[in-house]
């Protein structure tokens, strides 16, 4: 009995340390399962790399509108979307003193794109496969699309009344720590750090590949990124899924660990076990290693528990203890035990974070 009372201590000590450090962890179950972790997914957009990407070039098609026409009717189907893509469209219709129309009706696909009617035209705007879906040509954009993949930028496409009328090409940036994140998962021997896009394969894999990523998907939806955790969980890993978005909700509530970076959609945060309140990546491995400490702790407090708790039955046994006596020698040093064993990885956080400075 008396060496349960380890137990809480070291995980709310623990768990007051990552809340010092930036990182709420929502109840002790979830820190338990983040020191079991050896499987780390991340969502590419906004949380691998800035999640704020540019139009760093229009492109139109014969017969087609102009460059200002295409972008003004582009941020009248995304407006009142708070999405990575939309934010990206408003901000540049905006640089160019655009003013979107009004928009009659709007049908939005999540994770594919938007079919909305404005000034009497059908305007849709989205990925190549929301494109394909609706039988959209998109043989004019070949080439600029596959230079924009060489590169790593992603082609949000525009159709009008039925044809292609042109492409807008968004490039975003890495995180600084993204790199040095994914190698320090690495270094702690997890099995797979994995990366989950929505983009076409060929931006992904060049994305991957400048942060060393090997496993890593494309062309995702909400569902899709539900479905290969589970299938990860089916392998008997611990899985820790990493995103900003509420495109992630449904992967963060399917892991055993959901963990949601600074900035992200209210969904995610919501859906979220450990949600990173300021910081970079950098504080995915030190929840992961806080996590680690605690159950270090834990052990650590039940073993000297279980040792001093045979003592204590030995001088009970020669008659040197009397029960009373024996109770409170074994509360008194389950309770020193588990005191001195939390601050031990304190001591250990505040060497780390010297070591950072």
């Amino acid at each position: 009995m008396a060496a349960r009372v380890g137990i809480p201590t070291a995980l709310v000590t623990s768990m007051k340390r990552a809340s010092r450090q930036g990182i709420l962890v929502k109840g002790p179950r979830a820190l338990e399962a983040l020191a079991r972790v050896n499987t780390v997914v991340f969502d590419k957009t906004g949380t691998l790399t800035s999640g704020t990407p540019r139009i760093v070039r229009i492109v139109t098609y014969r017969d087609g509108p102009s460059e200002d026409e295409l972008l003004r009717l582009a941020a009248a189907a995304e407006r009142g979307f708070r999405h990575p893509v939309a934010r990206a469209i408003a901000g540049a219709a905006a640089a160019r003193r655009l003013e979107p129309p009004p928009v009659a009706s709007t049908h939005a696909s999540t994770g594919f794109g938007l079919d909305v009617e404005v000034e009497g035209r059908r305007v849709l705007v989205g990925s190549r496969r929301f494109m394909k879906a609706q039988r959209i040509a998109l043989t004019p954009a070949r080439d600029d699309e596959a230079a924009a993949h060489a590169v790593g930028a992603a082609p949000t496409y525009v159709a009008i009344d039925g044809r292609l009328a042109g492409v807008l090409i968004l490039q975003d940036t890495l995180r600084a720590e993204a790199r040095d994140a994914v190698l320090a998962l690495r270094a702690r021997e997890m099995r797979n750090v994995i990366m989950l896009s929505g983009d076409h394969p060929e931006p992904t894999r060049v994305i991957a590949e400048s942060l060393g990523v090997r496993h890593h998907y494309a062309e995702m939806l909400p569902e899709d990124k539900a479905a290969l955790i589970r299938s990860l969980k089916a392998e008997g890993r611990v899985v820790a899924m990493v995103g900003d978005g509420a495109n992630d909700a449904l992967a963060l509530n399917e892991a055993d660990v959901g963990m949601a970076v600074p900035g992200g959609a209210e969904l995610a945060v919501e859906a979220a076990d450990v949600v990173i309140l300021r910081g970079g990546l950098d504080r995915v491995v030190l929840a992961i290693d806080l996590a680690r400490e605690a159950i270090v702790a834990i052990r650590r407090t039940l073993g000297v528990a279980a040792r001093a708790n045979l003592g204590v039955v030995g001088l009970a046994s020669l008659g040197l203890a009397r029960p009373v006596t024996s109770i409170l020698l074994s509360h008194g040093t389950t309770v020193a035990a588990a005191a001195v064993t939390a601050a031990r990885p304190e001591r250990h956080a505040q060497g780390n974070k010297r070591h950072r400075a």
